[in-house]
């Protein structure tokens, strides 16, 4: 049963990452459907679309091949890579090591032994947008939260199982 519900979080997960790779992608910025068209044959292309039906490429045929394309707007308003910062705790302050920090759509990590996690988000997720968290831990309660990226330190608080 515990194979089968992480099977199907993974591929909620996937679904979830896929969506928002398209969503990004039709965003040109010019309401061009040749650049959007451009991007998404360029996402399948290299298998970031699953489009297994060729309904990407059928209504896409015409248009220009090549890299996508941003609007300018995106690409200049963020410098640097923005993270998700943050330390998982319990209800007494303690950091917890080795906790499993996962950002719906991104990935995850592992917290250090102080309990501190770092995680990249892609350029989709601009400074002050909100995530959702996830923290798991054997002997404590999952937790789940929308945190602000590139901020500051968002602090998760676990609670022990009974």
């Amino acid at each position: 049963m515990a194979r089968v519900n992480n099977t199907n979080t993974q591929e909620v997960e996937r679904l979830n990452s896929e969506s928002n790779v398209i969503l990004e992608a039709i965003k040109t910025g010019t309401g061009n459907t040749d650049a959007a068209c451009k991007n998404l044959s360029f996402l399948a292309k290299l298998g970031l679309v699953h489009d297994p039906e060729g309904k990407i490429a059928k209504e896409c045929k015409d248009a220009p091949a090549g890299p996508p394309s941003l609007p300018a707007n995106q690409i200049s308003s963020q410098v640097g890579p923005v993270f998700l910062r943050g330390e998982v705790r319990d209800s007494a302050g303690s950091p917890i090591p080795q906790a499993l920090v996962r950002v719906e759509g991104v990935g995850g990590t592992i917290t250090t032994d102080n309990g501190e996690f770092r995680i990249e988000l892609p350029l989709l997720y601009p400074p002050g947008s909100s995530v959702r968290v996830s923290v798991t831990k054997s002997g404590y309660e999952p937790f789940t939260n929308s945190e602000v990226a590139g901020v500051g330190v968002s602090v998760l608080i676990l609670r022990k199982t009974h």
